[in-house]
């Protein structure tokens, strides 16, 4: 990846590969996707020391507001996180990434259902905006922002990384959001359990394997409990009013919660 920035370089920085966002999606695909799986730093955008400003956050918004998506299908837009969260200051960095995801959950939902297809641009502005601003984040170990920062990169990398489709996982990211839980009696006043649920479910999708089976299904039965889901329908209606993107995580999803239950 070194050589890669180099090259971006000596050819007048990222944005000079504009002309084909393809290419430039997966340099950074790889990019990030290095950096999730060790725990390195990005080549790229990574911060004060970059010399390649920070992408601008895309302006899903106005696409909604004009299209007016059912919730019941796109899911909600913009879920106010604050309203899942109790005696505690969410950051506001982590508050407009989590804003901008859901908003790019609900556009891939409404383009799925209406047969449609979002631009390789919106896709390429989504991930980069928001995935390099979360790794570039720092909260306290197994504090109640940083449960909530690894867990929209957990869900993020679901979305735009794929990795575990190709059988490799993310062993740091894993290990970091597994250490949140073990210590989330310390964080669970802070945060409700729907957000709770999702957090687990987001994951599940990407990081957690079988072998966290063992705690992860009891403290997933546990949790669901609480609202007395019985079926795969109650759960994704849960999980959809937070983000969740049927095409993407729906097969996996419902196997996930067929294990935990069966």
């Amino acid at each position: 990846m070194e050589g890669m920035r180099k090259i971006a370089s000596l050819r007048g920085g990222l944005s000079t590969f504009r002309d084909n966002e393809k290419l430039l999606v997966e340099i950074l695909r790889c990019d990030l996707g290095i950096a999730v799986y060790s725990g390195a730093k990005p080549i790229f955008f990574n911060g004060a020391s970059s010399s390649e400003p920070r992408l601008p956050y895309p302006a899903l918004t106005l696409f909604l507001e004009t299209r007016k998506p059912d919730p019941a299908t796109t899911g909600p837009h913009r879920t106010d996180l604050a309203a899942f969260t109790h005696d505690f200051v969410i950051d506001d960095e982590l508050t407009s990434a989590w804003m901008v995801l859901s908003d790019f959950c609900s556009v891939v939902n409404f383009a799925a259902h209406s047969e449609q297809r979002i631009t390789v641009g919106t896709f390429l502005d989504t991930m980069a905006s928001v995935m390099y601003r979360l790794l570039d984040m720092h909260f306290e170990a197994a504090s109640s922002n940083e449960m909530i920062r690894l867990g929209l990169l957990c869900f993020s990398c679901s979305i735009f990384l794929q990795w575990q489709h190709l059988g490799i996982y993310y062993p740091h990211l894993a290990s970091l959001f597994r250490g949140c839980f073990a210590k989330l009696k310390a964080t669970s006043s802070h945060l409700s359990p729907q957000l709770v649920l999702w957090l687990l479910m987001a994951g599940a999708v990407s990081v957690f394997d079988g072998s966290d089976d063992a705690w992860f299904n009891p403290l997933l039965r546990r949790t669901m409990g609480t609202f007395k889901i019985d079926s795969w329908s109650e759960m994704r209606d849960l999980l959809i009013s937070f983000m969740w993107i049927g095409l993407v995580h729906d097969k996996t999803g419902k196997r996930v919660f067929d294990s935990a239950v069966g």
